[in-house]
């Protein structure tokens, strides 16, 4: 890991039931960057990961932004 690089953040957010909630850490290198995402899904959430990606996706042909 290089010197400017951060380990992901601690502690985590706390939910409803007052547990912590572990987020899926993911870690990519491109190039000479290196990229760590934390990733925390919401457990009252209505929507599936699919329906997520279809409104982004939707939002993108809409604007022009691909």
């Amino acid at each position: 890991m290089q010197n400017n690089e951060k380990e992901p953040s601690e502690p985590h957010e706390p939910t409803q039931a007052g547990t912590e909630q572990q987020p899926i850490i993911m870690r990519r290198t491109i190039g000479k960057t290196t990229y760590i995402v934390n990733a925390y899904f919401s457990q009252t959430g209505k929507e599936t990961m699919s329906d997520i990606i279809c409104r982004m996706i939707k939002r993108d042909i809409e604007s022009g932004n691909f």
